[in-house]
């Protein structure tokens, strides 16, 4: 037998192995063309598919927009929308003792590219349009929660937060606790916000009782403000899109689309002419939400709501939960849209996140123009 030491120390990698490690497409966000005929379009780095041949559709303001260049792909994607129907027993409200802390970026840990990601977990029937947009007592999500969800937040079934049936206990949470809800908010809530006015009035009146910060955001001065893509374009009587915002962006719906959305479909930018920042808002989110390009041209679909995903599925602080906006009756009321959004004990590892704030608020139909620049998120009860 050969003796190892005869052996080279370095092995020449074959060429076959290297030139299969190669990346069978450019990075993501590569500069391609532009074309002429697709306004708002802003190609990713992939080879574009043959011409589509389903044609032009026309949007509510009878203006035309085709819904892809000339060549790009028509083929549907292969998301589906998978809501989860389990309920759990016992809600924290941050990560529980001992658990793996959540990532401060979900998006980036589960892949940044969710559409593809959700791609392969396609497990569901595919739904028709009119399951959104038909009439109002039939349209919006219908996920398996509504079935199970108890007549109180203190049924039997599922044990309040401060509860003696709970985790965490009354007494437990006044003693240690007590002294700090009457700490200010965050400085990352927006100086604006009141919970208890959001609440009570359902409109952004928070904004006339502020905390004494800036609120503009960088160009919001503008004199003209840019003009969103009809798919964000919002209208009380015909919403032109739907989003349950505890889901991947992956169950997204466009009115005018008879089909499920794909990754060609978001490459189209968010406002006209395009801007490479957008700062979003909404009177019951205690948050911000700033969308910044990662090209030169400007916000595409895509990272709009990329970046809502990842503020949604974003874990509270310590701070967020205890603060002077906050009492024991919101807290059990977050406490319980926690309790619904979560499946199974993945999901109640990470806590409570900034989506359940929203509480019942969890369905986005659009975008209208907001104060100093900013645009504001039309979200409705489930």
């Amino acid at each position: 037998m050969a003796d190892l030491a005869d052996m080279p120390p370095l092995v020449d990698r074959p060429a076959s192995d290297t030139a299969s490690r190669e990346p069978s497409s450019p990075p993501p966000h590569a500069v391609h063309p532009q074309y002429v005929d697709a306004p708002f379009v802003y190609a990713p780095g992939a080879q574009m598919p043959p011409m589509s041949p389903w044609g032009n559709q026309r949007a509510d303001n009878g203006v035309t927009w085709s819904p892809y260049p000339p060549s790009q792909s028509m083929s549907p994607s292969q998301w589906l929308p998978h809501p989860s129907s389990q309920w759990a027993s016992m809600p924290p409200y941050f990560a529980a003792p001992g658990a793996q802390p959540a990532p401060v970026n979900p998006t980036m840990s589960r892949g940044a590219d969710w559409w593809q990601r959700d791609a392969m977990s396609d497990d569901t029937p595919d739904r028709q349009q009119s399951d959104y947009f038909g009439k109002p007592e039939e349209s919006g999500w219908h996920s398996s929660r509504s079935s199970s969800r108890p007549l109180s937040p203190l049924s039997n079934s599922t044990p309040s937060p401060l509860s003696s049936n709970s985790g965490v206990s009354r007494s437990r949470s006044m003693r240690s606790f007590g002294g700090e809800s009457a700490k200010r908010p965050p400085r990352d809530w927006r100086v604006d916000f009141s919970m208890s006015k959001s609440l009570s009035l359902g409109a952004s009146l928070g904004s006339l009782v502020g905390r004494a910060r800036s609120v503009t955001m960088p160009g919001g001065n503008a004199p003209k403000m840019p003009k969103l893509h009809p798919y964000l374009r919002h209208l009380s009587s015909t919403p032109p899109m739907h989003l349950d915002l505890r889901l991947s962006p992956s169950t997204l719906r466009f009115r005018t689309l008879d089909r499920r959305v794909n990754e060609w479909d978001l490459t189209r930018f968010a406002c006209e002419p395009p801007v490479p920042i957008v700062r979003l808002y909404n009177p019951h989110y205690p948050w911000y939400i700033d969308v910044n390009s990662s090209n030169p041209a400007g916000v595409t679909l895509h990272e709009l709501f990329g970046a809502i995903y990842q503020s949604m599925m974003t874990p509270i602080t310590h701070a967020d939960y205890w603060n002077s906006e906050m009492d024991e009756a919101l807290r059990e009321r977050i406490a319980y849209a926690w309790v619904e959004r979560c499946a199974d004990d993945e999901e109640r590892k990470k806590g409570v996140l900034r989506v359940d704030f929203l509480m019942d608020r969890v369905i986005m139909e659009g975008l209208v123009k907001g104060k100093d620049g900013m645009w504001e998120m039309k979200i409705k009860k489930l």
